[in-house]
């Protein structure tokens, strides 16, 4: 980079100075700046989708119970739903044809 140097009168101490201090504020904010403009370019990361499909009723107690103990296991492994994963239960409420039908929709 080159130093920018202006003699006007006796006063080249004071503009070298001022010089000086506009590169420092540059770089200062080419470090401030440059990260995020880096992280800005980068592809958004993908949320894990995890499909959570029971036979049986969302109504139904023990149905419920067993979903957030694997809820609860995901949380204990680190994963936040909304955070670093989207968790989408799905209820066939008892018929095999829908519990085909959600598992197919959910891997398409």
């Amino acid at each position: 980079m080159r130093q920018i140097v202006l003699i006007a009168a006796g006063e080249g101490v004071v503009v070298r100075a001022a010089a000086t201090r506009l590169k420092t504020a540059l770089i200062l904010l080419l470090l401030i700046v440059g990260p995020i403009g880096s992280a800005a370019a980068r592809p958004p990361r993908t949320v894990p989708r995890v499909g959570y499909i029971s036979p049986g009723s969302a109504s139904d107690p023990a149905r419920l119970r067993r979903f957030e103990a694997f809820r609860q296991g995901l949380r204990e492994l680190g994963y936040v739903e909304g955070r670093n994963l989207t968790l989408e239960p799905r209820w066939a409420e008892g018929k095999f044809t829908n519990q085909v039908r959600q598992i197919a929709e959910h891997a398409g």
